[in-house]
């Protein structure tokens, strides 16, 4: 069935920008987009959610679908051949990402903030074989994407006890974290370190964080006694009695080459007020 030729604009940078599609009728007879008559020879710009009448029996839909990868090590040749199908790679973390390229799903907390960032948004984990059959298939005549299940990539055996559809695509993980607080000690400002980008993606998943700088913890004045105080106050129906405040710190950096003394008595005594 003959409708027009559907032609995409030039491909955008923007993860979140949606092509220009225009339809030009050489059909031979008017098509309704939406309440819109399109003549023979003329043209029309389609629209996610537009319908196409095409006569009184046939409607069509028009529905984008985003593809938005996560990729680090992509490179060039794979950006174009991507880009030729629709398809959107960035190389740094994006909340509308919708796939996450990895080899490996490591154990978030542990050893991948990135993967903590990623298991925050709707994203399936995939390997990279899942982009390449992707590319491999034919679209243009029936759309359905490859199952990001039978890419899914190895898994920490860490999280072995969690169930495989944890990693696919879900809006409830924007939610992972609402009700908590986490309170997360660092040295100064924090920034560059491991504990500070958790205490920043926690908040993607509806948590609050606060951030307390040891070095000011020598004082009356402490900031960690006071989320201690709170940690009773803020329990919500979601989180067991006690467990709406979680500690968060790098416990090494406190005694690491460098670091005054100063720095690991205080911690001690934090460490101790904790857990009374």
């Amino acid at each position: 069935m003959e409708c027009g030729i559907l032609l995409l604009k030039a491909w955008q940078s923007d993860p979140t920008a949606i092509p220009t599609l225009k339809l030009y009728n050489s059909k031979g007879s008017v098509l309704k987009i939406g309440d819109k008559d399109i003549g023979e020879g003329d043209h029309g710009f389609l629209a996610s959610g537009n319908t196409i009448k095409i006569n009184s029996h046939a409607i069509l839909t028009v529905t984008w679908v985003p593809v938005v990868c996560y990729f680090e090590t992509a490179d060039v040749s794979l950006l174009k051949d991507c880009a030729a199908l629709g398809i959107k790679i960035v190389t740094s973390l994006h909340r509308d990402m919708t796939h996450y390229i990895t080899r490996e799903i490591p154990s978030p907390l542990a050893r991948s903030t990135d993967t903590l960032l990623t298991l925050l948004t709707p994203a399936h984990l995939v390997t990279v074989e899942w982009l390449n059959a992707v590319m491999s298939a034919d679209l243009t005549k029936t759309y359905k994407l490859p199952s990001e299940k039978t890419f899914l990539p190895a898994i920490d055996p860490s999280l072995s006890d969690i169930n495989i559809d944890a990693w696919a695509y879900s809006p409830k993980r924007a939610k992972l974290f609402e009700g908590l607080r986490f309170v997360c000690a660092v040295i100064g400002s924090g920034i560059g370190t491991e504990c500070k980008a958790i205490a920043d993606s926690v908040t993607r998943g509806g948590a609050s964080r606060t951030l307390v700088d040891v070095e000011k913890e020598t004082g009356e004045k402490s900031s960690w006694d006071t989320a201690l105080r709170k940690r009773t106050k803020h329990e919500t129906d979601k989180t067991p009695s006690g467990c709406g405040l979680i500690l968060v710190a790098g416990s090494e950096a406190m005694y690491a080459p460098g670091i005054p003394r100063s720095i690991g008595k205080a911690w001690d005594g934090m460490v101790e007020r904790a857990r009374e």
